[in-house]
């Protein structure tokens, strides 16, 4: 396919962010699960700013967004996606009540319950290929 260079929008946001609204991107499919062009920011784990771990797309596409040179030759839906926990303040954590680790129930073989596969096969003959080869 030819580059496309869509305008985002709120509408067109997988989450409905409007913090990049009005922002022009130069994206390029090459194939199934290969859309590029979507710009990434760096963050960096250690908090100490010496190198960005890992880097994310600053916004997402949602899924029936028409592309295409022409405005609407394709419909964008995403493969597979990612869903993070949104940092939190220890602070908000502290009237959290957890029991104390002898307080939880311990699993007893008694809560077993065996999955329903059925019966196992009856078998009446050897194996007909032993290690990929045919036996007589």
């Amino acid at each position: 396919m030819r580059p496309t260079s869509p305008t985002h929008s709120t509408a067109n946001d997988a989450d409905g962010d409007s913090s990049h609204d009005g922002k022009k991107v130069f994206l390029q499919y090459n194939g199934p699960g290969d859309l590029w062009g979507i710009p990434m920011e760096g963050v960096s784990f250690d908090g100490q700013g010496g190198g960005k771990d890992r880097f994310y797309p600053i916004f997402s596409i949602a899924d029936g967004v028409l592309l295409g040179p022409g405005g609407n030759d394709f419909v964008i839906k995403a493969i597979e996606k990612e869903q993070q926990l949104r940092p939190v303040n220890f602070v908000e954590c502290a009237g959290l009540l957890l029991p104390a680790p002898n307080a939880l129930p311990l699993p007893d073989v008694a809560d077993y319950e065996p999955p329903g596969i059925g019966d196992p096969p009856v078998i009446t003959a050897p194996p007909a290929v032993i290690q990929g080869v045919v036996q007589k």
